[in-house]
């Protein structure tokens, strides 16, 4: 049974915006989804279209910048949307992780996610998008 909360699958991949720049990827989160059911399937979704990424270029080794500019009222992650970030984190072709903005809340689970995937040292908060691309191209 669906609930009248769910989203489409494609509703769902226009609240974020995946674009790559040779070696460099850029996830913009943009707009809050509130509902479990709808973060766990974006988390679902984000990780399918990284890892087809991934697929596609087998030689490429990515550093990420995560755009959380727009989520700065977030209450919340369930933990299988933490799981599939963290799986996410731990792919051998992702170096270093930037991660842009966000509230308080944010922060506390993206550095959850972080210590989980063991990439604390790879990874970074910024408060803009320029200042993290100079960080992972330095």
């Amino acid at each position: 049974m669906v609930e009248k909360n769910t989203k489409s699958d494609q509703v769902l991949l226009q609240t974020i915006d995946i674009q790559v720049e040779k070696s460099l990827a850029i996830l913009k989160f943009k707009k809050e989804i509130v509902e479990k059911e709808n973060d766990i399937r974006l988390s679902e979704l984000v990780l399918e279209k990284m890892l087809e990424m991934f697929k596609d270029h087998p030689g490429i080794i990515y550093s990420l910048i995560i755009d959380l500019t727009d989520q700065r009222g977030y209450s919340g992650m369930p933990s299988v949307s933490r799981k599939n970030y963290a799986e996410l984190g731990k792919h051998k072709q992702l170096k270093r992780v930037a991660i842009v903005g966000g509230g308080v809340m944010i922060r506390t689970v993206a550095s959850f996610i972080v210590r989980l995937t063991g990439a604390r040292g790879d990874s970074k908060w910024f408060k803009t998008v320029d200042l993290a691309k100079k960080w992972l191209v330095s």
